[in-house]
């Protein structure tokens, strides 16, 4: 490890420098004079933290591994502000006596010197300041966690569980993400009898959310639905929206998130007369080692309820007019999606003209050894939902038909085909957290095959490989399929000859498709979406001045999938007596 050298340098002016000084993780230069303290990184782009010498109420010296660290205890700067501890380290020891020095003359303050616990025992004392929690070990600090840092707490039994927020480091670098403290119950005789604090796991809980202000004042709660049964992460909870803010209350967890972190909005149809609605997450959520960057929710079509929102019916009119009512009653899934739509000014996207061989929205597959629904939609795809996999048609390098049979397949090859997708850039898998380009989605029934290929064959923006085989393929099946219903001998598919126009066009620029990756490029973040796809399917609001209790205002077809349908009648006669999909 590489040891900086650390200098310090007094000016004219009685100011002290200090070279490799750390503040969040980052080197730069620390400076301190009449003034106060300013810090500036190495990089420049970073911003400078200057704190004038009115905000700073104490100073303390501690020792931080090999080196010295000064922690700042500041002021707030208004009623609203939250920053309230300052750390600088990397100081060697003789520093000390010099910036004490300066210190008092110009602050007339003095630097209070702390000593630390290295006993390394895990038991000691809780203590909740106005600024941090302390764990103390007979009187001497073992470590203190900056109310700053903390993102929830949660508590179970005896155990109070603190995660931190997010940090962005290098990958080779370890953070601590999350830390479990237990607190032993005692009994009221034992609490008289013992110098021991009375403070139970959920006291403790209760005092450090009110602290941190973890929580919400009830005045900001604007209405809650209860008993939301969640696929991801999977329970019941019941969710309490604020002005700014969602808090998930499960009976094991709590999680929060605010409306400016949500991307987009889904409401998706399944097979089981449910709905699922989504949320995609700027910053997924976190739960140890896992993170949900979907949060989705699962309704019947048939549970309604009965909602009153904590909103002022001038508001209403000014900000959120047609959109949200005081007193709002209807299906559940429904409500709750107008809720989150007003509330976060995000558009909400439903599936498109997809319909599946059953009529379904969807086609039923695996992704892996997981089980789920995969959503062709006009811009997209949307896989549910373990794990929860969303990529849009510009970020995919091709497409491939595997396993379709032939001479010498499998009689399971003859009734399952896969569907193997890869993208131009690879995406993070939300449940092994790798980043993959290829994803194959396995036991599609043969009967959606048609369906499928025609959805996506007149997309340009999607490259099928050996498209020109998949067109002979179904124009042999067909032609031998609709003879015996009445075709003419001769007479083709009118959307078979469509493609086929267009098949040397499309051909000559395969290559220059596979090789193009930046044409198309996504400034998506990791687990992110565009902010808006025109090509999708039209959004929630344009299909919902239709009474809330009507379903076909869910499943309408765009202009452009109608202008096509004429085209398309005589293969849809072909497949309508098609048996269903018992999947």
């Amino acid at each position: 490890r590489t040891v900086h050298s650390l200098r310090a340098q007094m000016s004219t002016s009685g100011s002290l420098r200090f070279n490799n000084i750390y503040h969040k993780r980052t080197v730069g230069e620390f400076r301190l004079n009449d003034h106060g303290v300013k810090w500036r990184g190495e990089n420049q782009s970073l911003k400078e933290v200057s704190i004038p010498q009115e905000r700073i109420k104490k100073l303390e010296w501690s020792a931080v591994g090999k080196r010295f660290q000064l922690k700042l205890l500041l002021r707030r700067e208004d009623e609203n502000s939250n920053q309230k501890l300052a750390y600088f380290q990397g100081f060697r020891s003789h520093i000390l006596s010099e910036m004490s020095k300066v210190i008092k003359e110009k602050w007339s303050r003095d630097v209070k010197q702390v000593k630390i616990s290295t006993k390394g025992w895990n038991w000691g004392d809780l203590n909740l300041k106005s600024n941090a929690v302390q764990f103390a070990v007979n009187e001497s600090r073992a470590f203190e966690l900056d109310f700053a840092t903390i993102n929830q707490t949660t508590c179970s039994k005896n155990d109070v569980n603190i995660e931190f927020k997010d940090q962005t480091v290098p990958n080779d670098h370890e953070i601590l993400s999350q830390m479990r403290l237990f607190i032993p119950s005692i009994d009221e005789e034992e609490s008289s009898s013992s110098s021991r604090s009375s403070m139970t796991a959920q006291r403790f809980t209760d005092a450090l959310t009110d602290k941190a202000n973890l929580g919400y004042e009830p005045v900001d709660l604007v209405t809650s639905f209860k008993e939301v049964f969640l696929i991801t992460p999977r329970g019941r909870y019941q969710l309490d929206m604020g002005r700014d803010i969602i808090h998930l209350h499960g009976k094991t967890f709590t999680f929060s998130f605010k409306f400016k972190n949500i991307l987009k909005l889904f409401l998706l149809p399944t097979p089981d007369e449910h709905r699922l609605f989504i949320v995609s997450l700027r910053e997924p959520l976190q739960q140890g080692q896992t993170q949900y960057p979907y949060v989705i929710m699962r309704f019947a079509e048939d549970d309604e309820i009965e909602v009153a929102l904590n909103i002022e019916q001038e508001e209403i009119d000014a900000n959120y007019a047609g959109q949200i009512a005081q007193d709002m009653e209807g299906p559940a899934y429904d409500i709750l999606s107008r809720v989150f739509k007003a509330l976060s000014g995000t558009k909400v996207f439903m599936s498109g003209s997809f319909e599946s061989s059953s009529q379904q929205k969807c086609i039923r597959c695996a992704l892996r050894a997981h089980d789920g629904f995969l959503y062709p939609m006009e811009g997209s795809f949307f896989f549910v939902h373990k794990p929860a996999i969303y990529f849009q048609h510009h970020e995919i390098r091709h497409i491939e038909f595997m396993r379709l049979g032939g001479k010498g397949s499998s009689s399971n090859d003859t009734r399952m085909f896969d569907l193997v997708i890869t993208l131009k850039k690879p995406k993070r898998d939300s449940v092994s957290r790798k980043r993959e380009s290829v994803f194959s989605f396995t036991g599609i029934n043969k009967n959606e095959y048609k369906t499928l290929f025609e959805f996506l064959a007149p997309k340009k923006s999607i490259l099928i490989i050996d498209k020109e085989e998949h067109v002979d393929r179904l124009s042999s099946t067909l032609g031998a399929g609709t003879r015996s219903r009445g075709r003419p001998r001769g007479e083709s598919d009118a959307y078979v000859n469509r493609v086929r126009t267009e098949r040397e066009p499309q051909k000559s620029k395969q290559d220059d498709m596979l090789d193009d990756d930046d044409d198309m490029s996504s400034d998506d973040e990791e687990f992110g979406l565009n902010e808006t796809s025109t090509s999708e399917s039209e959004e929630y609001e344009s299909r919902s001045e239709a009474s809330a209790d009507s379903d076909s205002s869910y499943n309408e077809d765009d202009e452009e999938t109608k202008k096509r349908k004429p085209e398309e009648s005589s293969s849809s006669s072909s497949s309508s007596k098609r048996p269903k999909n018992d999947d």
